[in-house]
């Protein structure tokens, strides 16, 4: 149950904060850290990096299907066998692409609007979201506690 509440967190707080961006001026930037964390709004119809993002609607096909698999796959892990680390990483995992997959099917595009400003270039370019970092390390949580 701790892992269904955990990734109900994420979702819902992730969709929060999407809510705040959304509500904000597109023109609106806030700066952290010395300049190094930027707080933007990016809408992204595509996949990573705006893989595709000229065809919104077969991203969503995808992102579904996955997501889908995901769920059945995390059902029967969950229930019988694996560490409170992998199903902890299951639950990120899923709560991550859940939001996005909302935020697909409710406006058409991933809300992002994470930016950090570092050493390398490919990485400035990209933006984030809370359900991005989710995805990560839930991840990384999921394949380090993975049976092998």
């Amino acid at each position: 149950m701790r892992y269904v509440i955990t990734g109900l967190f994420v979702f819902l707080l992730d969709l929060g904060v999407k809510e705040t961006i959304e509500r904000k001026e597109s023109s609106d930037v806030r700066t952290f850290c010395k300049g190094k964390i930027r707080v933007e709004r990016y809408h992204n119809k595509g996949a990573m990096c705006n893989v595709l993002d000229d065809k919104p609607k077969f991203i969503r096909a995808i992102h579904t299907l996955v997501l889908l698999w995901f769920a059945v796959y995390a059902i029967f892990s969950m229930k019988d066998h694996g560490s409170s680390g992998n199903k902890f990483g299951m639950s990120l995992l899923f709560a991550g692409g859940l939001s996005n997959l909302y935020d697909r099917y409710r406006r058409g595009y991933v809300v992002d609007y994470l930016r950090f400003k570092t050493p390398w270039n490919w990485l400035n370019r990209m933006i984030f979201n809370l359900s991005d970092f989710a995805i990560f390390a839930g991840a990384i949580l999921f394949e380090i506690n993975s049976e092998k």
